[in-house]
């Protein structure tokens, strides 16, 4: 967490446990994207502006959800589900209003919360799902994803050697899993999650510590 002035930012990288020589990139990665998301309110943008800004340079910074068994080698990256496909997810939350946007299972974007941002502020929709290709599903995640110039890339560039080989080693999410979960209420505060998303999504834990924090519990 970093203060400065009257703005707060709080990031976090993920939990793991992250390998010693991971240390200290991981580190710089958190105080970069906090850093960033003081230049934004400081250039006047709003406290979602900053989110988002702070959250691609982490979704563009290849220490995390870096693969590390037993190194690790820079380079976009995602885990794969146990198909072998990547599927990324993003929520993205305004305390203000409570309004939500969230995108689940794309596969070719390399900033997913710029997409959920867009979900949140041009439809009236929570949370849109890209294009399985392995079931050919409906394809709007990817389609507004193209619709509003969202950055898209191969899907072959979010996949490397060493998720290949992490794949064959340990048990994946099954496809189409959401990650969970965030939630934010300025009349209490704002919560992001990370870890087991079956069990925080059974918790509603996200939402459970903002009413914590909002009855002075937390």
């Amino acid at each position: 967490m970093a203060v400065e002035g009257r703005h707060v930012v709080a990031v976090h990288g993920g939990a793991w446990d992250i390998p010693e020589p991971l240390w200290e990139a991981s580190l710089t990665g958190v105080k970069l994207a906090a850093l960033r998301a003081f230049e934004v309110m400081d250039a006047g943008g709003s406290a979602v502006d900053a989110v988002e800004a702070a959250v691609v340079l982490m979704e563009e910074d290849p220490v995390f959800d870096a693969v590390y068994i037993p190194f690790y080698k820079p380079g976009r990256g995602s885990v794969l589900t146990s198909a072998g496909t990547v599927e990324g997810c993003a929520l993205i939350m305004s305390g203000s209003d409570l309004s939500t946007g969230a995108v689940a299972c794309v596969s070719n974007l390399l900033n997913p919360v710029s997409l959920a941002r867009r979900v949140m502020t041009k439809t009236p929709h929570a949370l849109l799902s890209g294009q399985l290709v392995y079931i050919q599903a409906s394809a709007g995640a990817d389609a507004f994803a193209r619709s509003e110039g969202v950055q898209q890339l191969p899907v072959e560039e979010l996949i490397t050697e060493e998720a290949r080989r992490q794949l064959a080693l340990y048990q994946h999410p099954m496809p189409t899993q959401v990650g969970c979960g965030g939630y934010a209420d300025d009349a209490a505060g704002a919560v992001s999650t990370t870890g087991h998303g079956e069990s925080l999504m059974k918790a509603c834990l996200a939402h459970r510590v903002t009413q914590s924090l909002r009855h002075g519990e937390a």
